[in-house]
């Protein structure tokens, strides 16, 4: 009955520093215990009142081959500074402040968590059709100024070092954006369907129309969702039901107060053919971890579906296909010659070398080979290379690219312990897409031991670490921080333990 509560005060000046020192101390012999190689993402966000922040976590493999992912900075940006500077500056005293030495971190990803869900959505793409008619249906997105601003901070940011770059999705989406700004046509298409979705939600007679003749309820997204995999799946579905039902434009208002035509649905279904590389791409590399080894078979898939679809005559959509090509080239322009993306592909036991061309084998061979000197791993003292007899059966994944024996491409009579291992790998089938990189390698480690410990390297390397709850609390942080008028310290404290103890 005594017992007093804290006050603010004394939360915020003694138990949480208390607190935030406790966690440090455990982390960082956490990590200093954790793999050689370490990765690290700097996260840029940006909150109300042109105020910036940056955030740091730190990725590693642990000797379970587990991934862990712990964020050890988060400040604001001043108005007043270089944010590019200030942002680096900030992740390298954090390194020095957990104990982390530079030389350790093998890749620094550069992303913007809160702006790369959005990095792309179909122009016109909104849940009320009036502001739409009144912009003749292709609104431009209305945070464009937001994303110019976060792109050219990020390119900055990956300019600046060699072993930063920026996170492949949001390459990606910036890619299929900039196809998409150039093709008018294509823009009008997709805001008259968002339109026809729209006029359909609003309209019990239309959405009962079709229910009547597919037997299901249009599947509307979710709150208009600004996803664009979720606007693209409602696209599909519109397409299918005109398709199969061509008499519904006729008997559907919304089609004939927006003018949907049977060509117009055509059209659509080339779109569809552009996007859906691009959708599996997404799916592939929005997962948290081991995509470093998918970003070049999944850029590999995109240029051969895309090719074949303009090399068909029927096929209308030849110059956005061709825009998209051209764009995707030049915003992975270095990729093709990244060490860490070629060795990732060779490593991950779901493609290895089966997708690509000789040439790209090779500097994937070389990559293998510079990882482990950058480690300096020395040889096991007895070779323990053994054939696995179990084969693979089932592959989905890209299947586009799958058109590779990688037996047949192998060199005979490799002498070095790593070259050995390397020959047996890949004389080896691919494994089933169930199989993830880290599971592989932990199960293979005493098979291919110099290959388990580069892995260990290569797959510290994450894809898009930050969730939509992630998201969420970071904003909530900064909300809060805000409203209780904290220091930049004290939401730096705050963030730490958000993040790391749930």
């Amino acid at each position: 009955p005594d017992y007093e509560p804290p006050s603010v005060e004394e939360i915020t000046s003694v138990l949480l520093p208390r607190r935030v020192s406790e966690l440090q101390e455990c982390l960082s012999a956490s990590i200093g215990r954790a793999s050689d190689s370490i990765s690290a993402v700097v996260n840029v966000w940006l909150g109300d009142s042109d105020e910036m922040y940056a955030s740091a976590d730190v990725s590693y493999v642990t000797r379970r081959f587990r991934i862990e992912t712990r964020t050890i900075a988060f400040r604001r940006v001043a108005a007043d500074e270089d944010a590019v500077e200030s942002i680096r500056g900030g992740f390298e005293a954090a390194l020095r402040r957990w104990n982390i030495e530079n030389k350790r971190v093998v890749r620094i990803l550069v992303d913007s968590p809160a702006r790369t869900v959005k990095t792309f959505s179909f122009p016109g793409w909104t849940g009320s059709s009036s502001e739409d008619e009144r912009h003749g249906g292709a609104t431009l997105p209305r945070d464009s100024a937001e994303f110019d601003l976060t792109h050219e901070l990020l390119e900055d940011l990956d300019a600046m070092e060699k072993n930063w770059s920026i996170n492949s999705n949001y390459r990606l989406h910036s890619a299929v954006r900039s196809a998409f700004d150039v093709d008018q046509d294509v823009l009008s298409l997709v805001a008259r369907c968002s339109r026809v979705v729209a006029g359909i939600k609003r309209s019990a007679q239309d959405a009962a129309t079709i229910a009547g003749a597919t037997g299901v309820s249009f599947p509307f997204p979710s709150s208009y969702s600004e996803e664009w995999t979720s606007q693209l799946e409602c696209l599909r579905e519109l397409c299918s039901v005109f398709t199969q039902h061509s008499d519904l434009q006729e008997r559907i208002y919304a089609c004939k107060e927006v003018g949907l035509t049977a060509a117009d649905v055509t059209l659509l279904q080339d779109l569809l053919e552009v996007l859906a590389p691009l959708e599996e791409a997404t799916n592939a590399l929005r997962q948290p971890q081991e995509t470093v080894g998918l970003v070049l078979p999944a850029l590999r898939n995109l240029q051969v579906s895309l090719t074949r679809a303009v090399a068909r005559d029927s096929f209308q959509l030849k110059t956005m296909a061709e825009n998209f090509l051209r764009s995707i080239d030049t915003h992975f322009a270095q990729s093709w010659h990244d060490p860490v993306l070629l060795a990732g592909a060779l490593l991950d036991p779901r493609f290895k070398i089966a997708w690509c061309d000789e040439q790209t084998a090779c500097r994937m061979k070389e990559a293998i080979e510079k990882q482990r000197a950058a480690l300096n791993l020395d040889p096991p003292s007895t070779p323990t290379v053994q054939r696995d007899p179990e084969a693979n059966k089932g592959q989905k994944l890209f299947k586009n690219i799958r058109n590779v024996d990688s037996s047949t491409t192998q060199q005979p009579g490799p002498t070095t312990p790593l070259g050995q291992e390397l020959s047996l790998y890949l004389t080896e089938d691919t494994t089933e897409d169930n199989v993830t990189p880290l599971g592989y390698w932990r199960a293979n480690q005493l098979r291919f031991p110099l290959l388990a410990k580069l892995a260990m390297s290569v797959f510290a390397v994450g894809g898009t670490p930050t969730t939509v709850e992630d998201v969420t609390s970071v904003t909530a942080a900064i909300q809060a921080a805000r409203r209780h008028r904290f220091s930049d310290e004290q939401l730096e404290q705050v963030v730490l333990l958000r993040r790391n103890l749930t």
